[in-house]
């Protein structure tokens, strides 16, 4: 009898390892599933950063910070947006310690004007900047805003193309007022960059 009830618990007890072993494993493989991503805008005052972001959050959250959770690829995602658009932060001196908020989910999205070349030409020099940040895991995203106004284009599709692919940079162009691209080149940001880090 005693022999019979030393079996059942070493059975009761090899159970409940068993059992801890299997949650723990589910746990670990949740935590694989699960991820953090930071989203940063910059460009020129008046390209349209914020009304870009504003659609990236969705018209229930607020700027110039909000999270989204979304599933995307099997994956759980915290995703937080910053728009610098009360900061200017490309312009005061501060980049290396506003790109500290970016860890290796990091993302930035640079924003110029299609209609004003100056906003171009700032952006490259945001892109060279951020570039000089040490252990910088970047994923960028380049937008060329009001699509809807090419019309009065001074950046042509081309140019923004050829540096796009220079330097391994998504790109599209975009109407933030028709929401026209806007879907797409969040979704091709997200997938990127949980096919880099993940």
């Amino acid at each position: 009898m005693h022999a019979l009830i030393l079996k059942l618990s070493k059975l009761f007890i090899n159970n409940l390892i068993s059992k801890d072993l299997i949650n723990s494993k589910l746990k670990m493989e949740q935590i694989k599933k699960e991820g953090q991503i930071t989203i940063l805008f910059g460009g020129k005052i008046s390209v349209g950063k914020s009304n870009i972001a504003q659609k990236f959050c969705g018209v229930d959250n607020q700027l110039p910070y909000c999270i989204n959770r979304i599933q995307k690829c099997g994956m759980n995602l915290k995703i937080t947006l910053i728009d610098t658009l009360r900061h200017e932060i490309f312009g005061a001196g501060n980049m290396k310690n506003y790109f500290k908020l970016i860890l290796k989910g990091g993302c930035l999205v640079l924003v110029y004007d299609i209609t004003d070349r100056n906003s171009f030409e700032e952006m490259i020099k945001y892109y060279f900047e951020s570039m000089k940040i040490q252990d910088r895991k970047f994923t960028y995203l380049l937008l060329g805003n009001k699509l809807d106004q090419s019309f009065n284009r001074q950046v042509s599709f081309s140019e923004g193309k050829s540096f796009s692919d220079s330097y391994g940079i998504l790109f599209f162009e975009v109407s933030s007022l028709f929401k026209l691209n806007i879907e797409e080149a969040y979704n091709q940001l997200i997938e990127e960059t949980i096919e880099r880090i993940f």
